[in-house]
Order: C-alpha cells, then structure tokens, then sequence
C-alpha cells in the first residue's frame, strides 16, 4: 500500500489574560491524502478553546475524518468455515475485499476540564460529549443476516448462493461497506492526588457512557447494540455496555509501588436484534423472541505492584508482581451457540498471577 499527503495546520489566539478570558483560541487543519488502493480523500477540523480562569477550561471541535480499509481488510486471503443459517450447518467464506473505499466519519466533540486550586489543590476532572457519524463503515455481516435479506428484501444476494429448493448453499462474509454508524455518549474523568507520609496517594475514575452504537445497512434497518454485551451473533460490529468504569488507587513511596484496579462492565442484552422477558414488548409468538436475553454485569479487581531495585551503571531494574481478577469472578452465562459470552469484555481466565523484572540497559 503506498501513501502521499500533505496537510496545513494553524492556531489562532483571539484573546490572553482579559478579565474573564484567560485565553480564548481557535485552531484548524486540512489534509489531502492519496490511497493507492482506494483513491482521494481530504479531511479538515476546527475548533475552540475557551479558558475564563487557570482551573476552567472548556472546548469543542468538529471534524471530517476518515480511515483507509487496512491491509487485512483487504487481502485478507478466503477462508472457509461453517455457521447455523436457518438451522442448517452452511458453508461461510471469509476474507478481504479489494473493492473496499475509506469510512467518513463527521466528528463532533464538546467538553470541559478542571484543575484544583487551594483547598481542592490536586484535584483534576474531565466530562466531554462525543458524536460520531460513521459513513461507508467497514464491517462483516453474519452468514445469517446475509441470507435473511437475500431472501426477504433482495439485498446481499451477490453474496448468497442458493441451492435449487431455495435453501442456502454458501455464504461469503467478506469485509464490506455498510452504510453508517452512529455513536454517542460521555467520557468522565476524574482524579485526585495528595502526599502520604513519605510518599503519594493517587485515585483516578474513568466513567464512559455509551447512549447509541447504531448501524444502519442498505435496506435502511438501524440496529442498535448500545448495552449489548453478548456474542457479535447479529453481524455488522459487536455492542458495547451503556457503562464501563474504571477505577485505579495507586500508592508510591520510595521503591514501591502498590496499585488496586477496580473495573466495573454494566449489564446488557445478549443481542439486540432478538427480544426476552426482560424487555417491554415480548410476545412468545414474535419471531425473534427468546427465552432470555440479558447478560450479567461484572465487577473485576485487579492488583499490581512495583519495587525499583538499587542498581550500579545508572541503570534500572524492577521487581513487579500482580494478581489479575483477584475475586475469581466468572464471566457471565450467556445464551450462545458457542457455548459462552463476550470473551472481550469479560474476564474467562479467572484469576492469575504475574510477575518478572524489568531492565534498562
């Protein structure tokens, strides 16, 4: 894959040290990049930052970005495995799509961030809004998905092949450009630092918030798997939970250093595009209804440690150690044919050591 691009970048002060407008700037970009494989594509940003006082500051920016189909996505070489369509074992082809284009995303992004003063002296926090419109997404479809439209709204058929009594012969799950995604949410950041003895205590909370994680395919149906925490089974991307929250206490002194990770994943559906009890709106006569569809929240602490070596030659060396899932929590029982849930988001080791040394030379 080759490469040329060229871009202009800028910032413009508009105002410095004015009483209620320690700074206020604007700042933008434009960028012109060629894809052997995929044409032309140009992308810009602008934005503002908006500081009243040193411990306030606010900004937001708007951008058009994209991204090329990578290397995988589009040589990947074809593969041939089987997946249940319509309760038969099928055939599936998997693999790259040279015909792919890059995704276009129009980027919007709004925040504000704090720094403590006086009494709240170590204290830093950070909320921000995100909207991202994804077009011509790169993404699979389920074997499943790809039959049902062929057949109920004659679309994908290029990539179904149909036996003479109608029934799916194969499959071809290729890499392909769906036509948009949609995400939104919120990024919470917050901290705070203080001295302990001889050394430092430090917290820190990570919180996102996901309200939509939609797409949309060439027939118009919008899927959403914001709060799908199940297997990718329905095609098109796999979900996210509505939270995810992260939280770190770390204490250094000295040599050492001691940390405890606490990492919280919100509960969700197994897939949204099926419906259970637990939601308003079942019926046990709908198609798509299942006895279940929720999938278990989790909660996973984590410990770590560090101890920093005296050592000659001005060179370092470290001792660490950690305990990953230190509760033993199993990953949540999921409705699945494959027999378990989302091995990304949960945990399916349970619990398990580490530990080494780390050197400079």
């Amino acid at each position: 894959m080759n490469v040329k691009e060229g871009y202009l970048e800028t910032a413009i002060p508009l105002a410095k040290n004015l009483p209620a407008m320690k700074s206020l700037e604007l700042n933008g970009a434009v960028r012109e990049t060629d894809y052997n494989t995929s044409g032309s594509v140009t992308t810009w940003k602008y934005g503002v930052v908006y500081e009243p006082t040193g411990w306030l500051r606010f900004r937001a920016t708007h951008s058009r970005d994209i991204r090329a189909p990578n290397t995988d996505e589009l040589f990947r070489p074809r593969t041939t495995a089987f997946q249940t369509i319509n309760g038969i074992l099928t055939p599936t082809v998997s693999g790259g799509n040279t015909g792919l284009t890059p995704e276009n995303a129009d980027t919007k992004t709004a925040g504000f961030a704090v720094t403590g003063r006086g009494w709240f002296e170590g204290f830093r926090g950070s909320l921000d809004y995100y909207d991202i419109s994804l077009t011509n997404a790169i993404a699979t479809l389920s074997g499943q998905l790809l039959a049902t439209r062929c057949v109920t709204q004659h679309v994908y058929c290029d990539l179904v092949d149909l036996n003479p009594d109608n029934s799916v012969a194969q499959v071809r799950t290729l890499f392909q450009n769906l036509n948009r995604l949609v995400t939104k949410g919120f990024d919470l950041e917050l901290g705070y630092r203080h001295g302990l003895g001889n050394g430092k205590m430090d917290y820190s909370i990570l919180a996102t918030r996901l309200e939509h994680l939609a797409t949309t395919d060439i027939t118009g149906i919008v899927i959403d798997r914001a709060g799908v925490t199940g297997n990718n089974v329905s095609g098109g991307g796999a979900g996210l939970p509505h939270w995810q929250i992260n939280s770190l206490v770390t204490y250094e002194g000295g040599p050492l250093s001691l940390t405890v990770e606490g990492r919280f994943i919100d509960d969700g559906l197994f897939d949204s595009t099926l419906i259970g009890p637990e939601q308003s709106g079942y019926n046990v006569n709908l198609p798509n209804s299942v006895n279940t569809n929720h999938v278990a929240g989790a909660v996973y602490v984590n410990l770590g440690a560090r101890y920093k070596l005296p050592s000659a030659a001005e060179r370092s060396v470290e001792l660490f150690a950690g305990v990953q899932n230190l509760l033993d929590h199993d990953p949540p029982v999921a409705p699945s044919n494959q027999g378990s849930g989302n091995l990304i988001l949960f945990d399916a080791l349970g619990r398990s050591y580490r530990a080494g040394i780390r050197m400079e030379f």
